[in-house]
């Protein structure tokens, strides 16, 4: 098949760097198959004929889109996603006229609902490079000329047809980010390039022979921004901003135009690069429009023991749950069947006689609903490659999944996928544009220098009954990097240090030993960032509080979090060593200022709150981590201890620069200290009623831990901190212990989940061998990539390792096999509950909790499978005094018993109604989970300990529904 001819559209172009030619960022496996699909489907109605463009179903359906007349109207939208491809330039368009030209994409929804694809033409690839000290203007073209003919013979296939690589060589006056050298500017050659694959081929041909182009020595700089980002920034775009297209300035794509649509979105228009307004998000322009999130699963027909394959496997239903942006809940519920299924309350259910027809009228319904969003479950590794095969098994040929890759978009990507990096780059290169900086191009090749990181005051451990005051340093690291003027821009090279000659009062020396000029000499980038990102932070959250509208408090809540990371990701940006551009010298002087400030904290609140200055007792700092001290004024009350935390703050605040901080947040009473990073208190920032008990480092929250941890953990410290009851807290872990080790304690407790990450791990581990095993018993319901394992340690001869022991609770319930209660005790509870009670009970703490009465008495359980069970036979035993009954009996009593007949059945009959109305209790909660009480539960969430419950709650009341049917159908 032509491949040719059945792309219909431009291909996606994805962020990519452009240090090397050979640096392609390798598609997921899902992009993998979206590539495929084009030379798989034959489409000939691919784009602006569609479902989307049919109004069946008014819920499905976008709005029509207006009347627009781009001479008269405006078109404002928010955009959602930002690519590039490669296309044939567009008459009256700046820019080359000689094809291919990058063209960037922008997708969008306007505040009706309607989809928008925008072209956005003329923004062309560039980088720098710095030129000797007698090159001309009259150079520029010699350069031009030169790297052209170069990167074209070069070129090892020109497939795109390039004829004129370099489009502009002019020369710009620019200073380099990196180090303070006065403010004068250096001479830079910028290089205009036809696409942005040719930045890597033209720097590593100068950089193999500088000479050829008139250069000697050059440094390159800009060279690994990402093209899109670069299009954001030189346009000032941000992440979902809205996008205003004026009357006038852009063209409209119709099928009756010369320039026909190439997406499915309703209203496709083209835009010259410098002809829109991008609204900064503040104010009117914080608005969402209503973006379509769908979310959708599909159920498969897998044969017993084998895992799903399209080629055989049928897929017998999808469905499908769409939400608009701003919407609390769902405005669309269906399910695509294959032939029936029972009513769904709340959702449609469309029912259909064959597979192909059902995958043919779900693609109807995708394509109509166009949704901007899609998110489930796995869906990247599962339910789209399978859809894709499938239908393509089945040749259901508009089954067309092309237009899907656009909810990857790159700026929503970047914040799911690419760390905090690429946004400090954005900002820094917004912010040095402005100021007439330029970025190196730093090549990541990491390095064996550290330094030195944050301070932990030891910590006194121990079990504070009177207040303990905190006191926190505010946005430390950004505030420090203002104080001191710390960037790549006030930093002073330390072999140029007397050439520049700077006074004593013009600079600043770190602790670290390293040298950055004052603010009045220059202002750095960084403290620029990081004092319009607190201030914006500052603004959203005023907004916040006077904010009444639901929505519109969510999204300041969300932009002023969003600002707090970014401000704290600043410096770690400069620590990164494998980045965009470290620097030591400032990550290094941070985290050394932090350090002598604890430690500055705590020498002068001790110096200064003592009894002879007239204090009630003398201050004591027990801990000190990062960026906050806890101080024991030795007060008794919340009221005294808050007044003084004050008072300690504002009186430190004084002797640092602005706009370093310290507050006094919290009063933490009582305390539990019980390591480094290690503590737990009730936290009160008001003396009337505490706001929460506080635990860090301690096992309350980690899944990889059994629930039983975390339960007993925060009852234990419930009795502690709340009840301020150490005896009562050490009687409750001893219970629990003996219920442990008698079987009382419910399997749900004991089942530990991890996440199946990889195929193969360096050391063999309990998860890993039990997906194995489970394979090899039903390779359909056993665990897949990605999946999380739930597990119980079980019993085994000594000196098996516990990877060994782990099986699946269901089948440990199924089959009795018996739980190694002494590995729960040993390896899962002693380590947490010693780390509590330690600081209380000191060294006994061991032998009260591990050792004792409580710890003597055992429970033993027979395992229904394994070496033994296979010659076991079980014999039925009297209801009534559990007399092994005759091999040939069926009678549920003995001779001896059948005298308390009526009485016995009865109590059988009372303990079924007691199992069943639980089970009834459990079954229910499971309905309301799942959002309806007249549904089938279909739930197996194996992360949930209801789950656990209800299905051994299930078995229990068969075994007892047999028990009482023992006694024989009653008689009336």
């Amino acid at each position: 098949m032509d491949k040719k001819k059945q792309s219909k559209g431009p291909p996606v172009k994805r962020f990519k760097s452009n240090d090397d030619d050979d640096d392609v960022e390798l598609p997921c496996s899902f992009e993998d198959q979206l590539a495929g699909m084009e030379c798989e489907f034959d489409s000939p109605q691919a784009f602006g004929e569609g479902p989307e463009n049919q109004n069946t179903n008014m819920k499905w359906s976008r709005p029509q889109p207006p009347d627009l007349d781009p001479k008269v109207n405006k078109l404002v939208f928010q955009q959602l996603d930002i690519d590039h491809y490669n296309g044939q330039p567009l008459k009256d368009m700046p820019g080359s006229q000689i094809g291919p030209v990058p063209i960037m994409r922008m997708y969008g929804v306007t505040m009706e609902g309607n989809s928008v694809c925008c072209h956005v033409h003329g923004f062309t690839p560039y980088f720098y490079v710095t030129v000797p000290l007698n090159f001309k203007e009259s150079n520029c073209h010699e350069l031009k000329s030169n790297l052209n003919k170069a990167i074209l013979e070069d070129l090892r296939s020109n497939k795109d047809n390039i004829r004129e690589t370099v489009l502009e060589v002019k020369l710009v006056k620019a200073k380099s980010i990196m180090y303070y050298k006065n403010d004068d500017d250096t001479t830079f050659a910028r290089v205009s390039v036809a696409l942005p694959k040719l930045i890597a081929a033209a720097k590593r041909l100068i950089e193999r022979q500088p000479t050829s182009f008139g250069l000697m020595n050059p440094s390159f700089y800009e060279t690994n921004i990402d093209f899109d980002i670069r299009f954001m920034v030189d346009t000032s775009v941000v992440g979902c901003s809205w996008i205003e297209l004026p009357p006038g300035k852009w063209s409209l794509r119709t099928k009756d135009n010369s320039v026909k649509p190439e997406s499915r979105c309703q209203i496709e228009v083209d835009v010259a690069w410098n002809q829109f307004i991008s609204h900064q998000p503040e104010g009117e322009w914080l608005k969402l429009a209503p973006f379509r999130i769908l979310s959708f699963d599909i159920e498969c027909a897998g044969r017993k023991g084998v895992f799903p394959e399209p080629k055989h496997d049928p897929v017998i239903q999808i469905a499908s749950m769409v939400i608009r942006q701003g919407e609390s809940e769902p405005y669309l519920r269906n399910v695509f069947t294959l032939n029936t299924c029972a009513p769904i309350v709340g959702s449609q259910v469309f029912s259909f006689q064959s597979e192909a027809e059902m995958l043919s009228k779900w693609s109807d319904f995708f394509r109509e609903l166009d949704a901007d969003i899609i998110t489930g479950y796995n869906i990247c590794n599962f339910d789209w490659p399978y859809l894709i095969n499938r239908a393509k098994h089945l040749k259901v040929d508009c089954f067309d999944f092309l237009e899907m890759a656009r909810v990857t978009g790159v700026p929503l990507l970047c914040l799911l996928t690419r760390g905090q990096q690429i946004k400090v780059v954005s900002q820094l290169l917004r912010k040095s544009k402005g100021a007439g900086y330029l970025m190196p191009a730093y090549h990541s090749q990491g390095s064996e220098d550290q330094f030195e990181g944050a301070t932990v005051i030891e910590p006194k451990k121990g079990y504070y009954a009177d207040p303990i005051s905190t006191l926190d340093f505010a946005s430390l690291y950004p505030s420090i990097m203002m104080a001191h003027n710390l960037c790549y821009t006030t930093l002073v090279p330390p072999n140029i240090q007397k050439e520049i000659n700077l006074n004593s009062d013009d600079v600043t020396v770190t602790p670290s030993n390293n040298m950055f000029v004052k603010a009045h000499k220059r202002k750095g980038l960084l403290p620029e960032i990081l004092e319009s990102l607190l201030a914006a932070r500052k603004k959203a959250k005023a907004d916040l509080k006077e904010e009444k509208d639901p929505l519109k408090r969510s999204v300041l809540d969300g932009r002023q979090l969003a600002l707090k990371i970014s401000a704290n990701s600043v410096y770690g940006f400069t620590g990164a060593q494998v980045g965009k551009l470290p620097c030591l010298e400032i990550s290094g002087s941070v985290t050394a200022y932090g350090r002598t400030m604890i430690e500055f904290t705590r020498a002068e609140v001790e110096k200064k709150y003592t009894k002879s200055n007239g204090y009630k007792e003398d201050a004591v700092v027990i801990y000190g981590d990062t960026d906050s001290v806890m101080v024991k004024f030795g007060v008794k009350t919340l009221e005294e201890s808050m007044e003084l935390g004050r008072e300690a703050a504002e009186f430190v605040t004084s002797k640092f620069v602005k706009p370093i901080k310290l507050e006094f947040e919290k009063v933490y009473y009582p305390y539990l200290l019980i390591n480094k990073k290690r503590y737990a208190g009730l936290y009160f920032t008001k003396p009337e009623k505490y706001d929460k008990m506080d635990c860090k480092g301690i096992e309350t929250v980690r899944r990889d831990n059994c629930p039983l941890i975390s339960n007993m953990m925060s009852t234990c410290l419930q009795k502690l901190l709340i009840d301020r009851d150490p005896d009562g807290a050490i009687n409750y872990a001893k219970q629990m212990i003996s219920d442990l080790l008698c079987n009382r304690i419910d399997i749900s407790q004991l089942v530990i989940t991890k996440e199946l990450t990889k195929n193969d791990y360096a050391a063999k581990q309990a998860h890993v061998e039990l997906a194995n095993k489970m394979k090899k018993r039903d390779a359909g319901t056993a665990p897949k990539l990605g999946d999380r394992v739930p597990y119980v340690l079980c019993s085994a001869a000594k000196n098996t390792p516990a990877y060994m022991k782990a099986e699946d609770p269901i089948y440990v319930l199924e089959n009795s096999v018996p739980i190694d209660f002494n590995y729960y005790l040993e390896n899962q509870l002693s380590k947490p509950l010693l780390r509590i009670f330690e600081p209380i009970l000191g060294e006994k703490a061991e032998s009260l909790l591990l050792k004792g009465e409580h710890t003597r008495t055992k429970a033993m359980v027979t395992s229904k499978v394994g070496a033994l069970a296979a010659f076991t036979k079980k014999k039925e035993k009297c209801i009534g005094c559990k007399t092994v009954m005759p091999n040939d009996t069926k009678k549920a009593l003995c001779d001896h018993c059948l005298k308390n007949e009526g009485q016995l059945y009865i109590t059988e009959v009372f303990k079924l109604r007691q199992l069943q109305e639980r089970f009834s209790r459990l079954w229910t909660e499971c309905q309301r989970c799942q959002g309806s009480l007249h549904e089938e539960v279909l739930c197996t969430n194996r992360d949930c300990t209801i789950f656990y419950m209800r299905k051994k709650m299930g078995m229990e009341l068969d075994t007892q529904e047999k028990t009482v049917l023992r006694f024989g159908e009653p008689i009336w």
